[in-house]
């Protein structure tokens, strides 16, 4: 997940600093990459200490039903799946959006409607996500105005080079305590062993993973990104460092924003027409809210049902008593796990993940409150013929 996070969002911030669109394989484009993939790594890192409280966001409550392990993996690996499939066809995409996706969607389908926390859901994720952008927008808008009446000095070349790569630095390591604590959380859950007890373990793996994703994969994105209607220096440095000190601020203060489509709100606010706020407000609901957020959902979906599908095969051999022919029979039997339904709470068999006492919410269980894991496959869900010499073998996840 931080891999595909890097590929796809390190490139949009600093698209502004490379200096031929047409060879993003150059040595400046892969220096801004590993310039912003840098960035992202070390705000990652700073996410341990800066983005506790949008960590329990992302541990609270938000069903009912405490899924399984199982349930983290195929929430990672839809909005994993999504964004590689969005980076590849060189689209920007919401990495939150496809994380809160993935999780909300493949929630309803195994647990239903009922047992997800809508109010928490709602107000403390949706909302922000959703009003996220205008506020960029506008305070970008102000702060224009606040700028047009005030006299400048023209800004040499030299400081206009070190801008611009400050205003692209300070996005990407936005991105980085915005984006990490989302995916530790998940990442968090699936750890085992004495390594639940090592508290920065899956910021580090964060880290790593989305300077590998920018160098490798970053520049697809940058692609798009140039060929969006250019900005000015002044217009494009405001809206870089509005973007980073919202998204950093919200990190802090524990409210899920998508830096993608902050940043986008931020652009619009700098060109300053109605024509901007309309364009910002359909192309911030269109794709994050109507093909990310659902498309990470079926992923994730699609990953659980592979996850659960079982497949047995038994052989039954003998001898014709008539004609004296031996023959053989295989029989397969497929059968798919189904749906989870909600389960009396009991005490939890796994460990869960050991985290300091300002990161840990009150109710320590990723998600809900702890209850009893159950497989949703059961072992009586075939009938074996007690006469015949069975060979069965079984395969999971295929």
């Amino acid at each position: 997940m931080a891999f595909a996070n890097g590929a796809n969002d390190v490139g949009k911030s600093v698209a502004p600093l490379v200096d031929d669109p047409k060879s993003l394989r150059s040595r400046s484009a892969r220096r801004a990459l590993l310039w912003g993939g840098i960035l992202s790594g070390l705000g990652s890192l700073s996410a341990i200490l800066l983005s506790g409280r949008l960590f329990q966001i992302f541990t609270q409550r938000m069903v009912e039903t405490t899924p399984t392990p199982t349930f983290a993996l195929a929430a990672l690996a839809g909005a994993t799946g999504w964004v590689l499939i969005a980076t590849f066809l060189k689209l920007p995409v919401s990495t939150t959006h496809a994380i809160i996706g993935a999780i909300v969607i493949q929630a309803v389908y195994l647990y239903g409607l009922g047992n997800v926390q809508w109010s928490t859901l709602g107000l403390r994720v949706l909302l922000p996500l959703a009003a996220g952008p205008v506020v960029a927008l506008l305070a970008t808008y102000v702060l224009g105005g606040i700028a047009s009446r005030l006299r400048t000095k023209k800004i040499g070349e030299n400081h206009s080079s070190l801008t611009e790569w400050g205003s692209s630095g300070a996005t990407s390591y936005a991105r980085g305590i915005n984006d990490a604590p989302k995916i530790a959380a998940l990442g968090s859950f699936l750890l085992f062993g004495s390594l639940v007890t090592i508290n920065w373990f899956p910021y580090a793996i964060v880290s790593v993973a989305v300077v590998l994703g920018a160098l490798v994969l970053g520049h697809k994105v940058t692609e798009t990104v140039l060929r969006e209607a250019p900005l000015d220096q002044e217009k494009r440095l405001r809206a870089g460092f509005t973007t980073a000190a919202l998204v950093s601020a919200g990190a802090v203060l524990g409210t899920p924003l998508s830096t993608t489509h902050m940043h986008s709100g931020a652009i619009e606010g700098t060109r300053r027409g109605l024509e901007g706020i309309v364009r910002t407000i359909l192309k911030d609901s269109l794709l994050p809210w109507c093909v990310t957020f659902p498309l990470a959902g079926i992923l994730a979906i699609a990953v659980s049902f592979l996850r659960n599908f079982k497949v047995k095969k038994a052989v039954e051999v003998g001898r014709c008593r008539s004609c004296h022919e031996s023959y053989k029979i295989i029989t397969v039997y497929a059968k798919t796990a189904a749906k989870a339904t909600k389960q009396i709470p009991q005490a939890r068999t796994t460990p869960e993940p050991s985290l300091p006492s300002w990161q840990l919410p009150s109710d320590t269980s990723l998600f809900g409150t702890a209850g009893n894991e159950t497989s949703t496959f059961s072992s009586q869900n075939f009938a074996w013929n007690k006469e015949r010499k069975d060979e069965s073998e079984t395969t999971s996840g295929q």
